[in-house]
């Protein structure tokens, strides 16, 4: 707290007093030891005495009698002896040397330790006479009563001292704890003395209005000129009528702030009574509202914005109470229900649609309020002839709901649905990838394939999907038709060729591709698709009739018909690269001879072998020369 005027933080003592002072009274333990101190002396018969704590180091004198200041520590340190063992009562005789004191005039110290109280006791009565007979002489009963008064005394003042220092420290962490719920909260206290008209406030109120660490606001009067001209009026009349009335006042105003702009705060103010009903002070306390204030600013703001948002929007949006009935519908809901605002408000959402429609609908919108969670659902309106989606939030007062017309979407669902089960379908195979553009690799992935690709080739959907589709080409034959391909769909994105896929279990098989480009934009490709037929067994004919017509039935040799074609061939390459050739033939000897005499069996493996591997000695022998001279 920060106090106008200097206040002590001694304990309370009277409610009275403080309600007259503004303050409380100190108490002063050292007084009362004096006395006690004062009274054993006068029992005593002694000129002076001590009431001192042994236990401290070096010992401590709690109250004393009839020795100046500057005496007290000459006598303590002439009566160490008995002083170091204070449980035990003795007496001492001062010395004519150093140790005697120079002004006190005692001559014999007599040291009479007080009771225990519950524990062993080092405190003790230091009785200081001028009369040396007095060596060895015990205690009266008398003295012997007051040293265990005094016991009880010292008991009970350190009693006061434990709940004194308790009291301080529980105060202190009430204040501690006050000031960090005011700092969170944002609240300052304060209390207005009404006898003086004196103001104490937090520490918190300073800082919400502003004021540095050692400024205050001290009274009635300073407190009131902190807020705004046009608010100091009516806070002061609120205050006087608390005052005197009692009664209790809660606005929302301004305040100055020095360095800054008014600030908006909460001020609640309210009378405490003394036990016999006067009004003796009021208590209040202040909030820094200002962000609330700016809240409810933009929140009105904001709620205008929407309004005209709401009306505007080209969604259908309506707004239900707990009970799911309409509140609230902008333009394109009425619309799209085919209702004015009118017709609707107050009515339930499903009424005047179809019993089963109704009740699924009324069970997700219910879940909804229930759960506190967004739900969805997309079914057949047939009052309304379309499909729509409905998506409800729940909030405080009930559900905002939006309707969206989804027919044109579930057409193209349904159109697209019986084009992937036709295309799994097919005998053909069809693969679509995505082209890769973007990506770190620049690869094509496959996305799609059909169950005429998994027949073929004997991967399953799970193992190509994601992957490229050089998984199913041998590359170094590929490369040339590949390159091809690519150049083609870079002109009239589709091209067409024949190539050889891999199966699962390594084996290879003829395709027929057809492949075509996927456009999101004229110049975007985002996908290709591609149409695959099995050619192997067009391909084998192929190769088989190829075969007849270039070898010859019975010698499996290539015939006259390879032999022109060849030759067709090499004249042409001849003529490119303007290099010459030359034409040999083989006769074989006697090989008709044969023949007519062994049988056409006979002479075929002759035939075979001689087209096979002819023999360069014949051939040099038949030539005039060595191989290969022409």
């Amino acid at each position: 707290m920060r106090p106008g005027p200097d206040i002590s933080r001694a304990p309370l003592v009277s409610d009275l007093a403080f309600e007259r002072t503004g303050s409380f009274p100190a108490f002063h333990q050292r007084v009362e030891f004096d006395r006690l101190a004062e009274l054993a002396s006068e029992l005593a018969g002694t000129g002076a005495a001590l009431l001192v704590d042994a236990a401290r180091k070096p010992a401590e004198v709690l109250g004393a009698h009839g020795l100046a200041p500057d005496a007290v520590h000459a006598a303590l340190l002439a009566c160490a002896e008995v002083l170091a063992h204070p449980a035990t009562e003795g007496w001492v005789l001062a010395t004519t040397g150093k140790n005697r004191p120079t002004r006190t005039g005692w001559r014999c110290a007599h040291w009479l330790p007080l009771p225990a109280t519950g524990t062993s006791t080092q405190t003790g009565l230091l009785l200081l006479d001028a009369d040396a007979s007095r060596d060895g002489q015990t205690a009266t009963p008398v003295l012997r009563v007051l040293a265990s008064h005094a016991a009880g005394v010292l008991a009970l003042a350190r009693r006061s001292e434990q709940i004194e220092q308790y009291n301080a420290n529980v105060l202190r962490e009430s204040e501690s704890r006050l000031n960090l719920t005011e700092h969170t909260a944002g609240a300052g206290s304060w209390l207005l003395q009404l006898s003086t008209r004196k103001v104490v406030h937090s520490d918190e109120f300073a800082t919400i209005l502003g004021l540095s660490d050692h400024e205050q606001v001290k009274d009635l009067e300073s407190m009131v000129q902190r807020y705004t001209p046009e608010w100091r009026s009516g806070i002061r009349q609120r205050l006087e009528r608390c005052a005197q009335n009692g009664e209790s006042f809660d606005e929302e105003i301004q305040v100055l702030v020095e360095g800054g702009s008014p600030k908006w705060v909460r001020t609640v103010g309210t009378a405490v009574r003394r036990a016999d009903g006067e009004i003796a002070r009021i208590q209040g306390a202040i909030q820094d509202i200002s962000a609330q204030k700016q809240a409810q600013q933009d929140t009105l703001r904001l709620a205008m914005r929407l309004t005209t948002t709401l009306a505007s929007i080209t969604e259908a949006f309506v707004t239900l109470d707990r009970q799911c009935c309409f509140t609230y519908l902008n333009q394109e809901s009425e619309r799209l229900l085919q209702k004015t605002t009118a017709d609707l408000l107050g009515m339930e959402v499903w009424q005047d649609f179809s019993p089963g429609l109704a009740q699924r609908l009324k069970d997700q919108l219910t879940r909804s309020l229930h759960t506190n969670r967004r739900v969805e659902l997309e079914d057949f309106f047939p009052t309304l002839g379309k499909w729509l989606e409905v998506r409800a939030y729940p909030f405080a007062e009930g559900l905002a709901v939006y309707f969206r017309d989804v027919t044109e979407r579930r057409r193209s669902q349904e159109q697209l649905m019986l084009l992937e089960t036709s295309v799994s379908r097919l005998n053909d195979i069809v693969v679509i990838a995505e082209t890769g553009a973007g990506t770190e690799d620049q690869e094509p992935r496959i996305v799609f394939v059909n169950d005429a690709f998994e027949q073929h080739t004997g991967y399953s959907r799970a193992e190509v999907l994601g992957q490229t589709p050089r998984m199913l080409l041998e590359l170094d034959p590929a490369i040339t038709k590949l390159r091809e391909l690519a150049q083609s769909l870079q002109q009239s994105r589709q091209a067409r060729t024949e190539l050889m896929v891999r199966r699962k279990n390594g084996a290879m098989f003829w395709v027929e591709l057809e492949v075509v480009s996927v456009q999101a934009t004229a110049e975007d490709i985002t996908h290709w698709v591609a149409v695959g037929r099995d050619i192997t067994q067009r391909k084998t004919a192929e190769d088989m009739i190829r075969h007849l017509a270039f070898y010859d039935a019975l010698t499996d040799l290539p015939n006259r018909q390879l032999l022109l074609d060849r030759l067709q061939q090499a004249l042409a390459a001849s003529a490119r690269s303007g290099q010459h050739g030359a034409l040999m033939f083989i006769d074989l000897d006697n090989f008709k001879i044969h023949q007519r005499h062994a049988g056409p069996p006979h002479g075929r493996p002759a035939v075979a072998e001689g087209g096979a591997a002819p023999d360069p000695k014949r051939a040099q022998d038949r030539h005039g020369g060595a191989p290969g001279r022409r």
